[in-house]
């Protein structure tokens, strides 16, 4: 709810813990996690356009297009379904979000893999030497730092769902998306690193 016009509505805001900053709403929460976890055309085009930009990232050792991809990607809203779902015990929309995942990433890595068989096979990739990709390092090899992150980021597009301070969701899609470790998962040659 925007808005509430009463004394009693403003005294149970002020009541609530945190005041009105943590007057979070079950209903909202509900509308903003599963209005984007499920299956569809568009999710499906976003998943692979994001993937296409992350590999494109890593192959040109671009922190930007990594970061533009992590945006555009949408696997934030399935994920935060299934953990909304799986804490109210609603194994359907569990599914349907699962669901959305488990077709939205391979479709996503297949148009990495694709589009760097094109590129290798016109010469338009570039060189690579092991390692050499600095910048982009990080999405192909993983460690304790990527863990730690994932949790924060978790715990913060938990709390900006529930809260009015929802602004900070756009930096939590960017360190929580998966799509550039997606793209890295396209290597079927050897020359492009």
């Amino acid at each position: 709810m925007d808005t509430a016009i009463s004394d009693a509505a403003r005294e149970a805001e002020q009541a609530a813990p945190g005041g009105s900053q943590g007057c979070g709403h079950l209903e909202t929460v509900r509308a903003r996690t599963f209005e984007e976890a499920d299956l569809s055309f568009t999710f499906v085009a976003f998943m692979a356009l994001a993937t296409l930009i992350a590999a494109m990232g890593i192959l040109t050792d671009s922190i930007v297009l990594i970061i533009r991809a992590m945006i555009v990607g949408p696997e934030f809203g399935p994920l935060a379904g299934i953990s909304v779902a799986t804490v109210e015990r609603r194994w359907t929309l569990v599914r349907r979000s699962a669901q959305a995942l488990a077709v939205g990433f391979p479709v996503g890595i297949t148009a990495a893999f694709v589009l760097t068989l094109i590129l290798d096979a016109t010469g338009v990739a570039p060189e690579a030497i092991p390692n050499s990709r600095q910048a982009t390092l990080f999405i192909s090899h993983p460690d304790w730092y990527s863990l730690l992150v994932a949790l924060a980021a978790g715990a913060a597009g938990t709390l900006s769902l529930t809260t009015i301070k929802s602004g900070a969701l756009i930096g939590v899609l960017v360190s929580v998306t998966t799509i550039p470790a997606a793209a890295s998962r396209w290597r079927p040659l050897r020359r492009l690193g």
